[in-house]
């Protein structure tokens, strides 16, 4: 104690020892070895220190000297390497009723220090639940505080982390605890989900980005600002928080993907040029990475974007060569085609949407491969391969693709003059479309065609359709088949309406000859008699000669024959006996007078049948 009055620490320490190695009876030994272990502690010697405290917990018989002595020897342990020796001493600290309530605090943090370092999260969070009224001096406890919400962190249990990382903030806003748990808790929050991340981010970096600019908890909150509006696909927002990020301050496994997602946001920001630089910073600095097809097809699509076409085929075509099994392959087949598209390069159009549809058969965009392909056969006028291609389009996405592919179709069935696959193509797509249109002079063909066929029901369908898509377009041979056809079906009240529109319109004085003799077989259908033969004298002040003459003769004698019919079933014999003959003076003039393989047979015959009826049976037979 003298020396120690004198300031003389060597010979102090040195009559401490003497002191302290006399084991027997000895009343100064304990206070020896404590002043000499504390003034060990003091000179951060550890290694002499920790044997002292350790011969004090086994000699003394003071409680106040145990309880210090443990807590000393737990930090010294626990710095020394040896967390489980400076548990056990912390926690029979804790124990004893004589530790102080500062030494209890020492304990306490120490315990956690050291059950943190071996990672068992569970036994901190306990030890802190437990001695929850235990209050550890001075700045011990944000560190302390920091260490628990550290390990519900590492559990997972974000939302208790927050908690604690709250405490710090409240009541010690001013440690370095509080920035260190402001950005931990930002991280919790951004693994939470949290919706008003950007908020929470903002806050953080108003109070810290200027005065801890170059700290890594400032470039990586950054970072979580940019990655919350990216999440958000608010990416022109997340675009303009990347410019702050500073690449060079983030941990190295984060930055490949940061790049990667500050140069897809700037691309969806149309920020094209930009997004380019970047995505080209990390095709450059990370050619392995994962996303590096990705990357390389994100900066094809913007070079597209920005009309560079050959750096976009250049670029996807390497994701094609380097990454033939990588969902950026699909998408670079798809953009090739559709390059080559709009560049009019059809055969390598074809090329590209076959290899793609033979490489990926389930891709989404299967439907739009198919497309490519039936559009370039139709352009070269291959159309079956075009229908083929074309109809397995509309298969897979017909609500994309009905409505572009049908008409391609259509007019290569048009193309072929197949009637009927152009019949079954116009009906398939009006089925799917009520609303379908279909260009009049290929529904004009093919119900002529059709009519031809004798397919009258089908031909009136598709003539009716070319009426209703243009009426003031349909030409007069349009009407004339669609009443033809009418008649053929022996609907003639549409027959009488299909040939008033032609008489209304007709080109010339054959055509309207032609449509009053229809129209007079209309009106006999409906056994207008009377309207039928002025229709067909009409007719015959017209037309003087000739087959259509004959055919209109033979009409005349129609109307009387069914007129006679009709007075016969009213009772009325003589009546119907004077028709008769009146239809057979008009069957025999073209029998007669006019020599066809057709018309002349035809006026005979009827002639002998209206003979026949009126009882000149043998000039029936003649």
């Amino acid at each position: 104690r003298a020396y120690q009055g004198l300031g003389d620490r060597k010979n102090m320490m040195l009559a401490l020892k003497s002191v302290a190695e006399v084991a027997g009876d000895n009343p100064y030994r304990e206070s020896a070895l404590l002043s000499l272990a504390t003034a060990y502690l003091a000179e951060d010697k550890k290694v002499e220190a920790l044997p002292m405290f350790l011969s004090l917990l086994e000699a003394s018989k003071d409680p106040l000297i145990i309880s210090d002595s443990f807590v000393k020897a737990g930090v010294l342990e626990a710095e020394t390497g040896k967390p489980d020796d400076a548990i056990k001493h912390f926690d029979a600290a804790l124990k004893m009723t004589e530790t102080s309530p500062e030494n209890r605090g020492i304990a306490l943090v120490g315990t956690v220090q050291a059950l943190y370092s071996k990672e068992d999260y569970n036994a901190v969070i306990d030890i802190y639940n437990r001695n929850s009224s235990v209050l550890p001096p001075g700045d011990l406890r944000p560190k302390m505080l920091l260490l628990v919400g550290q390990a519900h962190r590492m559990r997972k249990n974000y939302a208790r982390a927050v908690d604690v990382y709250l405490l710090i903030e409240q009541y010690h806003p001013e440690s370095d605890q509080a920035f260190e748990a402001g950005y931990w808790k930002l991280y919790c929050f951004y693994l939470l989900g949290e919706k008003d991340l950007p908020q929470f981010a903002k806050l953080f970096l108003d109070r810290y980005a200027k005065k801890r600019g170059d700290h890594e908890y400032v470039s990586l909150a950054r970072l979580i600002l940019a990655d919350a509006y990216f999440n958000k696909q608010m990416y022109a927002e997340a675009a303009d928080a990347f410019v702050d990020v500073r690449f060079a301050k983030l941990p190295e496994k984060l930055v490949p993907s940061s790049l990667f997602n500050k140069g897809w946001a700037e691309a969806e920001a149309g920020r094209y040029q930009d997004s380019i630089n970047t995505l080209s910073a990390f095709v450059t600095a990370h050619p392995k990475n994962e996303a590096a097809p990705k990357a390389l097809a994100r900066r094809g699509l913007s070079y597209r974007e920005g009309r560079d076409l050959p750096k976009a085929q250049d670029d996807f075509r390497r994701v094609i060569k380097d990454f033939p099994q990588s969902d950026a392959a699909e998408l670079s087949y798809l953009q090739l085609g559709l390059i080559h598209t709009e560049l009019r390069e059809v055969k390598e159009m074809i090329a590209i949407f076959e290899e793609m549809a033979e490489k990926f058969p389930n891709s989404k965009a299967i439907a739009q491969a198919y497309y490519g392909v039936g559009r370039g056969y139709f352009e070269l006028k291959s159309f079956d391969k075009a229908v083929v291609a074309l109809k397995k389009c509309v298969a897979l996405d017909s609500k994309t693709f009905l409505d572009k592919a049908s008409p391609m179709i259509i007019l290569a069935h048009y193309a072929k003059q197949d009637a009927d696959a152009l019949a079954k193509a116009v009906d398939d797509y009006r089925e799917a479309n009520p609303k379908a249109t279909t260009p009049p002079n290929v529904l004009g063909w093919l119900g002529i065609s059709l009519f031809n066929k004798k397919d009258y029901a089908r031909c009136a369908r598709f003539l009716t359709y070319t009426t209703e898509e243009d009426p003031a377009g349909v030409s007069a041979a349009i009407w004339d088949y669609l009443g033809r056809a009418w008649l053929e079906l022996k609907n003639y009240d549409y027959a009488s309406k299909a040939l008033d529109q032609l008489l209304a319109n007709a080109p010339d004085i054959a055509s309207k000859a032609r449509g009053l003799m229809h129209k007079s077989r209309a009106l006999l259908g409906n056994q207008k008699f009377v309207e039928a033969d002025a229709i067909a004298q009409e007719a015959l002040q017209i037309v003087k000669d000739g087959k259509l003459q004959a055919q209109l003769l033979i009409l005349e004698g129609d109307i009387f024959y069914a007129e006679g019919e009709s007075f016969e079933k009213d009772g009325q014999a003589q009546a119907a006996v004077s028709k008769w003959m009146e239809a057979a003076g008009k069957f025999i003039v073209p029998s007669q007078m006019f020599v066809d393989p057709e018309i002349t047979p035809e006026a005979l015959y009827k002639a002998a049948r209206a003979l026949n009826r009126a009882g000149q049976k043998q000039k029936a037979e003649d």
